[in-house]
């Protein structure tokens, strides 16, 4: 049954639906895939490898043997830990990215809350940026480091300095009479607590 529309010539958009815009995100999967597979049989063949090293330094035991299976080992273990990487970064993120646009939006808005408590860059003792965690961890391990290398730490003073309202539930009354003095509180004041 003919309905009249002419098939034979499709308008520019339906021409770029149908050919640029599908093959684009086809490739890109099938890209996807292919680097998985390939990834796969790579994984396959290493540990095929190792099977017959193993076999082999059971038969022989060479060193020669033996490093070769180290080094496979090796190359095995750094492939897996990469994989473990990637997932952990994955679990990390919300369960509702995937769904409606409001979902998004929300997960987005989490996100950026989270990051603002991280801190990204940190400056060094040289003044340089940096922003790898083991940088940042060496940073935080020097300063800490320093901070706690004073021979004299009176950790009633300390505990006040962090938080004063924990702090009284840590303090002795003698550290706390001195820092109420320093303070500068009225003599009746001082009288009263001194009478506690």
């Amino acid at each position: 049954m003919d309905t009249g529309i002419d098939k034979s010539n499709p308008s520019k958009a339906e021409i770029k639906y149908n050919n640029i815009d599908l093959r684009k995100f086809t490739n890109r999967n099938r890209l996807k895939d292919v680097w998985r597979e390939l990834h796969e049989k790579y994984i396959k063949r290493l540990e095929e490898e190792i099977k017959e090293l193993e076999s082999k330094y059971i038969e022989s035991r060479e060193n020669r043997i033996m490093l070769e299976l180290s080094a496979k080992r090796k190359e095995l273990q750094n492939i897996e830990l990469e994989q473990v990487q990637r997932n952990l970064i994955y679990l990390n993120r919300e369960f509702y990215e995937n769904s409606n646009k409001n979902s998004r939006m929300l997960a987005r808005a989490t996100q950026v809350k989270k990051a603002k408590r991280l801190i990204g860059v940190i400056k060094n003792d040289k003044e340089e940026r940096c922003n790898m965690m083991r940088e940042k961890m060496l940073i935080f391990q020097k300063f800490f480091e320093k901070l706690y290398m004073g021979k004299e730490i009176n950790v009633n003073e300390s505990l006040l300095a962090l938080d004063v309202f924990k702090a009284f539930d840590c303090v002795e009354w003698p550290t706390l009479k001195i820092l109420i003095e320093k303070l500068g509180f009225r003599k009746k004041i001082r009288k009263v607590i001194n009478q506690l």
